[in-house]
């Protein structure tokens, strides 16, 4: 109902025809809140891609390796894609509340809504930055060290994570991308076999997130005691 009549017309149909004491103001950000359109049509426009390249590759031309593996290039350039969009949209949104939730206790604004445009541009900056600066040892380490992953096990991949990303964002289920991309080349190098998955590099890369959680509260705690012990 929402995408035919939009959120403006829906409040106050449901104003009019169900509890006129709603908060408009309220009611309306839930609604728009709620709209899973933009999702809906990503999600379609994936699958038309990929059936699109299906029909064209099986049906039109004939299929060899050379053919499948040039295919799977491109696609995987969209898929990398749609990665980084979930992958900003994910993570530096985790940053933005914290951000934002500071600045609330300092009173420098009221609410969320209420947020800076320097918040944004910062956090999406920064995530660009760090990417950009020592990515290259998690591309590394992803796409080698944990399974052999050709351009097909990579589009697979960044589908399946960039798809969950989606979802998660849409439903504000805090996640991370790490893990999220993680699982989806170890669901995609399993389908080969299960010795194709190097477990070893995977146990490693499960205790450096498990210790990570322990080792950022004892730096914080160190670094709050600091500050309040110079009186900042």
């Amino acid at each position: 109902l929402y995408p035919a009549i939009g959120a403006d017309r829906l409040t106050k149909r449901i104003l009019h025809e169900v509890d006129p004491a709603l908060d408009p103001v309220k009611l309306k950000k839930a609604i728009t809140k709620g709209d899973n359109s933009g999702l809906r049509y990503g999600l379609m426009v994936f699958a038309a891609i990929f059936i699109f390249a299906y029909l064209y590759v099986e049906k039109v031309r004939t299929p060899s390796a050379f053919s499948m593996a040039k295919m799977f290039k491109r696609l995987q350039l969209v898929s990398s894609a749609a990665v980084s969009i979930g992958h900003g949209g994910n993570d530096a949104q985790k940053v933005m509340g914290i951000i934002a939730a500071a600045l609330i206790a300092n009173g420098n604004i009221a609410d969320f809504k209420d947020m800076r445009v320097w918040v944004p541009l910062a956090c999406y900056t920064a995530i660009a930055l760090g990417t950009m600066s020592g990515g290259w040892r998690i591309v590394k380490t992803m796409g080698t060290r944990i399974t052999k992953v050709t351009p097909l096990e990579g589009v697979c991949a960044e589908s399946g994570g960039a798809i969950t990303l989606y979802l998660t964002e849409q439903l504000g289920i805090p996640v991370s991308t790490t893990h999220t991309i993680t699982g989806s080349i170890i669901g995609a190098g399993a389908t080969k076999r299960l010795s194709a998955v190097r477990w070893g590099v995977t146990i490693q890369l499960l205790w450096a997130w498990i210790i990570t959680i322990p080792m950022s509260a004892a730096l914080a705690a160190a670094a709050y005691g600091v500050c309040h012990a110079f009186g900042l």
